[in-house]
């Protein structure tokens, strides 16, 4: 239940501005831990540095309560969730939301900004957003021991809502990519990968083009039985 760093000021007439500025490592605690919590003050601010990062074990990174305002910048790390009582975070270092995290409040990604998640087999949102998300840089899948064309749901706008994408960049490698859709207009946003075992193949003896035209087939239709041989192999390929 242990926080890391908590700021408070919610005495004696207006409160003060509080500010952060992290430029190490912050873990919090499990169950209740957080990273940070800020309590009451008045446009506060909380800057995570390029050498800083924000954590939790329970996967609350940032926390804010008192009813201000606390506007969160990450130019290092950020992991989990930031519930900031309807503020903006904008990230302009790396965002891990892992398997899913949300945001109490409005999310801006900037163009140097990338965001992180864990591909699986989860059919849940990997981030839930409360209002208006802005998405630019880079979104990048983590993955790991799985990878099949399955869609995973990425980011979640809260009702009313919208996730504007500003085509974000993901990553590549010879032979795997990634799709994205949002099926509603501003809706849920998705990412989906993709394989070109034949494409790759050209050039290659007619035994290895027969190899690739086999794994084509299997990733095609999502056999199971290849997840974990798929997953190696996009680990495998360096990615930009």
């Amino acid at each position: 239940d242990s926080v890391a760093i908590f700021a408070q000021s919610t005495e004696g007439g207006i409160p003060n501005t509080i500010d952060i500025t992290v430029n190490g490592a912050i873990v919090g605690g499990s169950n209740n831990g957080k990273g940070i919590w800020v309590d009451g003050g008045l446009n506060n601010a909380v800057v995570v540095g390029a050498s800083g990062s924000v954590s939790a074990a329970s996967n609350t990174a940032i926390f804010y309560t008192g009813g201000g305002e606390l506007v969160v910048g990450n130019y290092g790390s950020v992991t989990g969730s930031v519930l900031i009582d309807g503020s903006t975070f904008t990230n302009y270092g790396t965002y891990n939301v892992g398997d899913a995290s949300s945001v109490e409040g409005y999310f801006t990604q900037d163009a140097a900004g990338t965001l992180t998640f864990n591909f699986g087999t989860s059919t849940l949102p990997r981030l839930t957003v409360q209002y208006d998300t802005n998405l630019y840089g880079t979104v990048r899948p983590i993955v790991s021991g799985w990878l099949l064309p399955i869609a995973n749901a990425v980011i979640a706008p809260g009702p009313g809502a919208a996730v504007y994408n500003y085509y974000a960049a993901t990553p590549s490698t010879p032979i795997f990519g990634w799709n994205y859709a949002q099926p509603e207009p501003f809706g849920t946003f998705y990412m989906t990968p993709f394989a070109t075992f034949a494409s790759a193949a050209g050039g290659l003896d007619a035994n290895e083009q027969s190899a690739a035209a086999y794994l084509q087939g299997q990733w095609n239709a999502a056999n199971p039985n290849l997840a974990g041989f798929f997953a190696a192999l996009y680990s495998g390929i360096d990615t930009p």
